[in-house]
């Protein structure tokens, strides 16, 4: 089976080729700005929050939904009949939706896997 075609590196202005979405000089980099951002993120967040998405308990049902889902996103496979990979695992209902969001945390049946596409759109709303 023929390997995967070579693409340009995802940072403006280089042109190295790689397989992956940044080349081997720009990956480190994209990481860092990838871990600075969660930083940021995680800052303006109810510690709470943080908290529990820390915790092996949420790694643990992540996990679980994350097979359970194929690591397909359900929005594109229910709404467009469409195969898309998806990176998070989503709650129905929000965690700052009161006492039931927060009962509901863990439950597999309030989780699903999104792409992030999907979850942006459903957070914009």
């Amino acid at each position: 089976m023929p390997s995967k075609p070579l693409k340009e590196c995802a940072k403006v202005g280089c042109y190295a080729l790689t397989k992956d979405r940044y080349c081997d000089k720009h990956e480190i980099v994209a990481d860092d700005n990838k871990r600075e951002n969660d930083k940021e993120y995680n800052a303006r967040r109810d510690e709470k929050y943080t908290t529990f998405y820390k915790s092996k308990e949420w790694r643990t049902v992540r996990s679980i939904v994350f097979k359970r889902d194929l690591g397909l996103c359900q929005i594109h496979l229910k709404e467009h009949n469409q195969l898309v990979s998806g990176s998070i695992v989503h709650h129905l209902v929000e965690l700052r939706d009161g006492q039931k969001g927060w009962e509901l945390r863990v439950e597999p049946s309030n989780l699903q896997t999104v792409c992030q596409a999907c979850h942006n759109k459903i957070h914009s709303k």
